[in-house]
Order: C-alpha cells, then sequence, then structure tokens
C-alpha cells in the first residue's frame, strides 16, 4: 500500500517544460497566428493588384523608389546581428559570466534601437511624399511635394518612360495601408523586446535570471524571424509582369 502510495506522489503533471517557458511558446503560438494573417492578407491583396510598387523603380528623378532595399538590407543584417547578441548573451549567463551577458544585452538594446532609427528615416521619407494610408499620393491629390514644386503626387502614379505599369493612386494606398500595417506592428513589437533587454540591463543580473534572458531571447527570434518574411515581400519580390 505504501508502495503505491510513494508512486502515485512521483507522477507530476504538466507540460515538461518550465511553466514560464510553455507560457512564452504559447505566446508565441498566438503571434505566428496574429502575423500569419496580415501576412496572408497582404499576399492575397498583392496578388490580385493590377499594379504594385516595384522596389526597383525609381518614383521621379531625385526621389528614389517607394522602398530601398539596400535599406531593407542592412536593417536585416542588424537584426541578424541582435540574434548573435541575443545568443551570446545568454551563453554568458549559463557560464554564469554576468557582466558579459550584460554588455551583449547592451549589444542587443543597440541594434534593437539602430533598427528603429532607420525605419523612423523610411517612415517620414514616405510620409514626405504622401505615401501613407490616406495620404495625397494615394487619394490621387495634385499638390506639388515639398521641395518639388515641378512634381505633382499625380506624377508619381504615372508611368515612366521605362515603361512601368501605371501605378493608380488606389494601388498605393494600398500598399502603404499594408507597409504601415505590418511594418509597424513588428516595430512595436521590437520596441517591447527591447523595454524588456533595458529591464535586464539595469538590473543587478544573477544566475538566476539565465531563464530570463533565454525566454527573452525566445520572443526576440521571433520578431527577427517576421522580419525575415517581411523583408522579402516589401522590398525583394518583383511585381507580376
Amino acid at each position: 500500500m505504501s508502495s503505491i502510495a510513494h508512486t502515485a506522489d512521483e507522477v507530476e503533471l504538466g507540460p515538461p517544460i518550465p511553466t514560464a517557458k510553455f507560457a512564452i511558446w504559447l505566446f508565441l503560438a498566438t503571434e505566428v497566428m496574429f502575423f500569419g494573417a496580415f501576412i496572408g492578407a497582404y499576399i492575397v491583396l498583392r496578388s490580385g493588384a493590377g499594379a504594385w510598387p516595384d522596389p526597383h523603380w525609381e518614383l521621379a528623378p531625385g526621389l528614389g523608389t517607394i522602398v530601398d532595399p539596400i535599406i531593407g538590407t542592412l536593417n536585416t543584417v542588424v537584426l541578424l546581428g541582435s540574434s548573435v547578441t541575443v545568443v551570446l548573451a545568454h551563453a554568458a549567463a549559463l557560464r554564469q559570466q554576468m557582466s558579459r551577458a550584460r554588455a551583449f544585452i547592451g549589444l542587443t538594446i543597440l541594434l534593437g534601437l539602430a533598427f528603429l532609427v532607420v525605419k523612423y528615416f523610411e517612415y517620414s521619407h514616405k510620409i514626405h511624399l504622401g505615401i501613407y494610408p490616406g495620404g495625397p499620393a494615394g487619394m490621387g491629390s495634385t499638390h506639388p511635394i515639398h521641395g518639388h514644386e515641378n512634381l505633382t503626387y499625380a506624377d508619381l502614379t504615372a508611368p515612366d518612360a521605362a515603361g512601368n505599369p501605371r501605378l493608380t493612386p488606389s494601388s498605393l494606398n494600398l500598399f502603404a495601408s499594408c507597409y504601415f500595417t505590418l511594418t509597424g506592428f513588428h516595430a512595436l513589437h521590437m520596441v517591447g523586446g527591447i523595454l524588456v533587454w533595458a529591464w535586464l540591463f539595469l538590473k543587478k543580473l544573477t544566475p538566476a535570471n539565465e531563464r530570463h534572458i533565454e525566454y527573452t531571447g525566445l520572443y526576440w527570434h521571433f520578431v527577427d524571424i517576421v522580419w525575415i518574411f517581411l523583408f522579402p515581400l516589401f522590398y525583394l519580390l518583383p511585381t507580376r509582369s
């Protein structure tokens, strides 16, 4: 009888991983569905559009392209670098080298902030051109663009001499809505991750914080993976001919 009771006491219920880690994975599963729905909607809208901004089209002389693949590549490299520093921070924590772990957390924060700064300039450029949801370029406005008095928003939607398909105001507005929604949500997730990293950086790290670094790292890697999907969709994928 005592043997049966002893065996029953040893039975462990629940997932074979720490509860906090299991909760993180559940949270990330909901995030996969969240971003998956938006990315799926973007692909459907883009596939059904008559014309779509191509990363290699120049808006007009001196204005560059609607999206800049070079800037997108730069931000991708920055995020991949931040994933490396996260791995190094966790490895240092496992070896109980907490000062080294803090240094790599600091580098992760700096790389995350660098990504957001580049994104800020990207957003500013598009807003300057009137390319944002409901913006002048997407509503067919013909007002002059600041700094280019001889160029109107209507000129941005016309085919150029190379024979690019016509970008209608509606297609620009649809593109802007998708771009700002997806990259905006991604940027907000970046901000959330940076805040958690900042909390870890400022507190007195002990070997017990190794799990905090690991779990925050899982979230950070997920945010980086989301960008790996957004980068080709917005910056590299050419339009249908």
